[in-house]
């Protein structure tokens, strides 16, 4: 009811408006800047005219300019009601679809994707300036006030689309404010020369920026909130609290003898050298995200991370993007390119140490470091594969498919449990704690083929000991983990491990 009031409002403007202007006398306040055109030119001339006119209206429901969905839907629907009052609609023509790509204040935004990105074009100019003023530093030069108060700018700018991007940027202003009162017009600030050579913290700030502003032109990955608006994700829980089902949690602990990680099904475990040991604990803390960043981010493209620390002060740093220690600093910078170079959305939080026993054992060495992305060494595999002429199926793989067996997989964020692989030749190396829930939900799979790699002890209790196919050992290489680029091979299990044939169970 409100709208069909407002728009007999609007009705009732433009016919008193009409016919002031039909009869020569001064405009409505507010409608004196809309021009008067005759009737044969349409306007609202033509509104009042007994002749008639085609005009054509073009109407576009943006909505990201509405705080609300429902605001944005309101204002349409009261426009409609203008039109429709008015008698002016005769059809309506949907002439292309709704744009998808759209520049907002200097970036390009994709609403399909939610993909915020500094445009092609600034991104090179920006990496341009940046890669002049490190390559004037090494040479041992200067670069005047004015352009580095230019490539300030414009790092400013960024800074809105890459997430603590101002945290990159106060060694850059500091030489800028320091002489900033003394230059009082163009020409003095155009030659009066910085240092840069001397500031090395601030080349290490545009390092930064140069890897920053050059992996995928500084895209910012953003998604609906709860308010209905595009925002940078984030998480405001406690421990305990329900997460979603698209987040994926970490959880990493360090002591002076190691550090441990495990998200998902993943696992591992590493020593300090005796110089890391030397190091404070957070810092030891800080470079354990690091690793796991550094061994698994691939696996991790698109995710959004939580992130599970029991340092307090690793995790403020890692959310400021800074701290006063350099080398936090530096470790924090690190972790934060890398999630830019994968688009992870990470949000860290902190948790007792008593909440995280398991990242703390593995720190310690007390838990074994089984994880979904091991499997049986390349020789080992390929034999397998010649026996049964391919697998369908990994039932079990990390989520970037990385070590994956057959050409379809399942993961943490697509568990295999609920899905149904009939007449398929699946193949199955279940972590640990999984081999229950596996043994259980396998015998609904109707599977055409199912090798499965399992504890021999474990099998023996489930009555599978004539479903063994081969036993290995517990040796160092007969399983491999891929890590970054590499793949190397796993400690042993300490136990003997056993090849099943459990085809006549699905």
């Amino acid at each position: 009811p409100h709208c069909q009031e407002f728009a007999e409002t609007v009705r009732d403007i433009i016919k008193d408006e009409a016919e002031r202007r039909r009869l020569g006398t001064s405009s409505l306040p507010g409608l004196e800047s809309v021009p008067r055109t005759t009737a044969a030119e349409g306007g609202l001339a033509a509104a009042q005219s007994p002749q008639a006119f085609t005009t054509e209206v073009y109407i576009d429901d943006f909505q990201h300019l509405t705080q609300l969905l429902q605001q944005g839907l309101e204002l349409f629907e009261i426009g409609a009601k203008v039109y429709e009052i008015l008698g002016l609609i005769e059809k309506v023509v949907k002439r292309e679809g709704p744009a998808r790509v759209m520049t907002l204040l200097g970036f390009e935004f994709n609403s399909t994707t939610g993909v915020l990105r500094i445009p092609e074009a600034k991104a090179s100019e920006i990496v341009l300036l940046i890669r002049q003023v490190i390559a004037t530093a090494h040479k041992g030069g200067s670069v005047p006030w004015s352009i580095l108060s230019s490539l300030h700018g414009k790092l400013m700018w960024a800074s809105t689309g890459i997430e603590l991007g101002r945290s990159y940027l106060s060694a850059i202003r500091r030489p800028l404010d320091a002489v900033a009162t003394l230059l009082s017009n163009r020409l003095q600030r155009a030659n009066f020369l910085i240092p840069v050579y001397e500031m090395l913290e601030m080349v290490g700030q545009l390092q930064w920026w140069d890897a920053a502003v050059s992996c995928n032109n500084g895209t910012t990955q953003l998604y609906i909130n709860q308010s209905g608006m595009y925002d940078r994700w984030s998480w405001s829980g406690s421990f305990g609290d329900d997460v979603p089902s698209d987040v994926v949690q970490g959880f990493t602990d360090a002591c002076p003898l190691g550090g441990g990680y495990l998200w998902g099904s993943e696992r591992f475990r590493f020593l300090w050298s005796s110089r890391e040991r030397r190091h404070h604990i957070n810092v030891l803390e800080a470079e354990t995200i690091l690793r796991m960043l550094r061994a698994d981010a691939s696996s991790l493209d698109h995710c959004k991370l939580l992130m599970w620390c029991d340092n307090m002060v690793t995790v403020k740093a890692v959310r400021k993007g800074t701290s006063k220690s350099p080398l936090l600093t530096k470790i924090v910078r690190e972790i934060r390119l890398i999630c830019l170079q994968h688009k992870i959305s990470l949000c860290v939080h902190h948790i007792a140490g008593v909440k995280n026993p398991l990242a703390d054992g593995l720190s310690r060495g007390l838990v074994a470091a089984r994880c979904e992305s091991w499997s049986l060494n390349a020789a080992i595999m390929n034999r397998w594969r010649s026996a049964f002429q391919g697998f369908d199926v990994d039932a079990f793989c990390d989520p970037s498919g990385r070590g994956k067996q057959a050409p379809a997989f399942c993961s943490i964020v697509d568990e295999p449990f609920t899905h149904s692989f009939f007449n398929l030749k699946v193949f199955a190396f279940p972590p640990l704690h999984l081999i229950e829930h596996f043994l259980k939900s396998s015998l609904n799979w109707r599977a055409n083929v199912l090798v499965a790699v399992l504890p021999v002890t474990v099998a023996l209790d489930a009555g599978l000991a004539s479903c063994l196919l081969h036993s290995y050992g517990s040796f160092q290489g007969i399983f491999t983990r891929t890590q970054a680029n590499h793949t190397r091979p796993c400690p042993a299990m300490g136990f003997a491990m056993g090849v099943y044939d459990l085809s006549a169970r699905c």
